[in-house]
């Protein structure tokens, strides 16, 4: 299941966020060897204290996690534009409450369950739900960097980005920063994509609209929409639930 956690619930999360910094730890820190800080095991930056939403791929028992990302509006402090922007080939300046920065995509177990056509199940759950947030808080495009060698697994999910420009100037090769489009389109050529049934069916339509709005992005606006109020998990039938706690 998806939860969505940010500053008003993460308190009722300690196992689940825990298990997310370790698992980024490893991935980033061990796996992939990026310049990251890691103490006592756990991978957290600066931007984790700038309030994000966390969506976590995890099972029913406190502190299993399969994988987790960030999102983050680009009106306040970001990654791309603190640490990358000036590094591409082409000007990148976006700036806009209908835009989100995602990071910290991570998976935590490679060898784990995969669809028919052999992508990660977490990898999927964690682009179908992404989308559907986007769709539920009223968001037009997710900005995000990333590596060229994953522009298969983007077909094959049936959601590619538009890329905006490239880098070569950090250590571990070109890296490209992309847009992906936030609508309901999209959402129906990943579910037509052939990537799981199972996910395809677990990702129906969400049932019927919500009068609650999603609050102002902590204090740096955003759009509103009919998004239900956090705490919440994506079910197994298509529907946000109040999550437990773990």
């Amino acid at each position: 299941m998806i939860t969505l956690i940010d500053g008003s619930n993460r308190s009722h999360y300690p196992q689940t966020l825990d298990a997310m910094y370790r698992g980024r730890a490893a991935m980033f820190g061990e796996r992939l060897g990026w310049d990251v800080i890691v103490k006592d095991g756990r991978e957290i930056d600066i931007y984790d204290g700038e309030n994000p939403l966390y969506l976590v791929h995890r099972g029913v028992k406190p502190g299993e996690v399969y994988g987790s990302l960030r999102l983050m509006p680009t009106t306040g402090r970001t990654l791309l534009t603190d640490v990358f922007a000036e590094h591409f080939n082409e000007p990148v300046n976006v700036r806009s409450p209908l835009i989100w920065e995602g990071t910290r995509f991570c998976v935590h177990d490679e060898n784990g369950p995969r669809t028919a056509t052999g992508i990660h199940t977490t990898t999927v759950e964690l682009f179908l739900a992404m989308c559907e947030v986007g769709l539920r808080a009223g968001l037009t495009q997710i900005i995000a960097i990333y590596d060229p060698r994953l522009v298969r697994i983007y077909k094959r999910i049936g959601w590619s980005p538009e890329p905006l420009g490239y880098s070569d100037h950090f250590p571990h090769g070109r890296i490209y920063v992309g847009l992906w489009d936030i609508s309901q389109q999209a959402l129906t050529a990943m579910r037509e994509s052939g990537i799981s049934m199972t996910s395809q069916e677990k990702r129906s339509a969400l049932a019927g609209p919500s009068r609650h709005r999603l609050r102002p992005i902590w204090g740096r606006g955003c759009a509103t929409s009919s998004m239900p109020p956090f705490p919440l998990t994506l079910g197994s039938n298509g529907a946000w639930t109040r999550a437990a706690a773990g």
